[in-house]
């Protein structure tokens, strides 16, 4: 049985018979979702994140995780990084 295409911009139909390799493409099923009628957007606080504590950031904290909390942390203090600025 051939694949059925209709198109929506014009109401013509193709019929595709011969799949890879020449055999035919059989279709069990054609599953669609359900279009999302409305999304709210976030103000895009960080403050709204579960896991994110940075209610007093001040300028110039970066989020660090915390074990101990197991959330992020505003801070200054980078005690526990290791950076490596390469070779010159």
């Amino acid at each position: 049985m051939p694949i059925r295409r209709v198109s929506k911009s014009n109401t013509t139909t193709n019929h595709i018979n011969k799949g890879i390799g020449g055999g035919n493409t059989i279709v069990k099923r054609v599953t669609l979702g359900r279009p999302v009628k409305r999304v709210n957007a976030d103000n895009g606080n960080l403050v709204n994140l579960n896991d994110v504590d940075a209610y007093a950031a001040e300028d110039g904290d970066v989020l660090v995780w915390s074990d101990e909390t197991e959330n992020w942390v505003a801070q200054k203090l980078l005690d526990k990084q290791i950076i490596n600025g390469g070779q010159y």
